[in-house]
């Protein structure tokens, strides 16, 4: 078995979680991070059931938890936890922020290519 640690980033993205499903109600936050932990025991005994997500960055994997996509690496045995983050979420501009964001259309510009 494989050695878990997490970044401090992943840290307070679980705080950050915590904090906002504990609005909703203290026992489905606990519910959704005691899951993330039992993702991440699986990910040290398993580190390869992940997806490669390489168009990310070099090495990088992810793996569902509920809503929520674990990103790790694996590196000399150890399992590094990098971020805990929503499905919704732009994960090409969390991961690469030197990317320009792509052109996103505003509400009035789609309205007047609708008019047209």
């Amino acid at each position: 078995m494989r050695t878990c640690v997490q970044s401090t980033e992943s840290e307070k993205d679980l705080n950050d979680i915590f904090d906002y499903i504990a609005l909703q109600g203290i026992s489905a936050a606990e519910k959704l991070i005691r899951n993330i932990y039992e993702k991440f025991a699986l990910l040290c005994e398993q580190p390869e059931i992940g997806r490669k997500r390489d168009e990310l960055l070099p090495d990088l994997r992810s793996l569902n938890a509920e809503s929520y996509l674990i990103f790790y690496r694996e590196r000399n045995k150890i399992i590094e936890i990098a971020r805990v983050l929503h499905g919704s979420r732009d994960f090409t501009a969390i991961f690469t922020p030197n990317q320009k964001p792509s052109p996103m259309r505003t509400h009035s510009s789609f309205l007047k290519r609708e008019k047209e």
